[in-house]
Parts: C-alpha cells; structure tokens; sequence
C-alpha cells in the first residue's frame, strides 16, 4: 500500500522513529569497524574473521528490522529494552578490533546482551521466537567461552590456536 493510497483510507502513515534510525546508526558504527580490520595488510585469516563477525551482527540486526516491522516500539519498556539492545550493539562494535585477542569476551557479552533483548522483544509478538533463541543464546556462548581471555580458556593467548595477532 503506498502513502497515497494510505492518506485516502485515513491510515497514517508508517514511518521510521528516530530510536530506529539511531540503532541503524549503532549498526553502521560496528560495520566500519570490521572495514577497520580490512584496512592493513589483509589475509585469508583475517577476511574469514570479518566474516565471522559480519555473520553474527548481520543475522541479529535482521531479528531487530524484522522485530520493529513487526511492531513499532511505542512503549516506553519497548524503547529502553531496544537501547538496551542497541548498547550490545555498541559493546560488540568497541570489541571488534580486537576480538580474537583480549576483546572476544566483549564481543561474546555484547552478543549476549543484544540476544537476551532480542528474545524478550519479540516474544511479545511472536512466541514462535522460543524456537530460535536456544541457537542464539548457545552461538552467544561459544564466543564467550571460546575467546582467550574467557577463564576456560585462559592459558591459551590465541584464538583460533595458531593465530597470532598482527603488529
């Protein structure tokens, strides 16, 4: 239905709200990032590692466009639980350089966060998210448990084994 068609039948219009545009933004932020990572010297590794990460954020910014085209957050608990969400963003994003060395349980945190927040957004929409979320929550917890610094791990300085942080 366009605009137009809408204006005609007395619906308003949907438009974006400013809290949506500002996670586009957080989104965007983590995005330059990764290009960050691309900037020097790139190596197979290091293009896999961006596509790693790139996985992760993209399949969860699509969970949050899906969510919002769902249902617009209008409430207030809806909004600070989307700040929330746009805070793991952040954490992912301020992780990113350095995420296979000291920051992979950042990341792995951010992640989490931006999971958990996702889970209680939706299921306020569609209970059929429960489905989704163990696969979320377990990949949250294999890049916390899985980065160097995490205490399973802690004797361990690389990740993946072999890898070695570039000067």
């Amino acid at each position: 239905m366009t605009d137009d068609v809408r204006a005609e039948e007395g619906e308003a219009p949907l438009r974006v709200s400013t809290l949506e545009l500002f996670f586009d933004l957080v989104f965007v932020f983590a995005i330059t990032q990764l290009t960050g990572i691309l900037s020097h010297e790139v190596t197979v590794e290091d293009g896999f590692r961006v596509l790693l990460i790139f996985g992760a954020l993209w399949w969860m910014y699509g969970g949050y466009v899906w969510l919002a085209n769902a249902r617009t957050p209008s409430r207030t608990t809806e909004r600070l639980l989307l700040l929330a969400g746009m805070a793991g963003f952040l954490i992912m994003a301020l992780a990113i350089p350095d995420a296979f060395y000291r920051d992979g349980v950042a990341l792995g945190i951010g992640y989490l966060i931006v999971v958990l927040v996702h889970a209680w957004l939706y299921q306020r929409v569609n209970r059929n998210i429960a489905r989704v979320v163990p696969f979320n929550l377990a990949a949250a917890l294999l890049v916390i448990v899985a980065t160097p610094t995490s205490p399973c791990c802690s004797g361990s300085s690389r990740w993946p084994p072999g890898s070695s942080r570039p000067s």
